[in-house]
C-alpha cells in the first residue's frame, strides 16, 4: 500500500470515527483531514493536511514523511529520512457559488536526519495563492501555490524563488 493510499485510509477512518453525522454548512465550511500531494523543484510528495475553513479565512497544517536511499556518489548508499511540517494561513474571498479565491503566507520546514557535515533542515517562507471549491457538504477540494517565497536550502543556501511550491488536497469535513 502506498504511503499516500495509507493516509487517505487513515483520513477516513478519523473522519467515520469522529463525525457527527450532522451535514456541514457549505457557507461556513469546518474542520477537515485529507490527503495532499505537494510539488517542488526537488520532489513531488504525499501528506495529510488538518484544515480548519471559515467564512473569510483557512487554516492549515500540514505533515509528511519521506525515507529516502541515494548513491553517496561512490562512498556507498545513505539512507535519509525527513519529516515534513507546515502551515499556511489564507483570506477566503467568494468568487462563485462554493468557490472561493484564497490568498495568504506559507512556512514549512524539514527535520531532515543523517545529515551530511555542513547540512540544515531547510524550510521556506512565502506567499500563496488558490482556490477551494466546496464539492458536497462534507467534502472540500483546493489547490495553491506559492508565487514567491524566501527559501532556506539544506546546505545553508538560501534565495527568492517563483513558484517554489504548490499543493493539491481534498478535505473531509469532520
Amino acid at each position: 500500500m502506498t504511503s499516500l493510499k495509507k493516509i487517505a485510509t487513515i483520513a477516513l477512518l478519523v473522519s467515520a470515527v469522529s463525525s457527527t453525522g450532522a451535514m456541514a454548512d457549505p457557507a461556513i465550511g469546518g474542520l477537515g483531514i485529507g490527503p495532499i500531494i505537494a510539488v517542488t523543484p526537488e520532489a513531488t510528495d504525499g501528506g495529510v493536511a488538518l484544515t480548519y475553513f471559515a467564512p473569510s479565512y483557512i487554516a492549515s497544517v500540514t505533515a509528511n514523511y519521506v525515507d529516502t536511499t541515494y548513491n553517496n556518489f561512490g562512498a556507498g548508499n545513505t539512507n535519509q529520512s525527513a519529516f515534513s511540517f507546515g502551515g499556511v494561513l489564507e483570506l477566503r474571498k467568494p468568487i462563485a457559488s462554493n468557490l472561493n479565491f484564497d490568498y495568504g503566507i506559507a512556512a514549512g520546514e524539514a527535520l531532515v536526519s543523517n545529515k551530511t557535515p555542513g547540512m540544515v533542515n531547510p524550510y521556506f517562507v512565502g506567499l500563496t495563492v488558490g482556490v477551494d471549491y466546496q464539492i458536497t457538504p462534507q467534502l472540500i477540494g483546493y489547490a495553491n501555490a506559492s508565487p514567491f517565497s524566501y527559501v532556506a536550502g539544506p546546505f545553508q543556501d538560501t534565495t527568492y524563488a517563483v513558484l517554489a511550491q504548490a499543493t493539491l488536497g481534498v478535505s473531509y469535513l469532520i
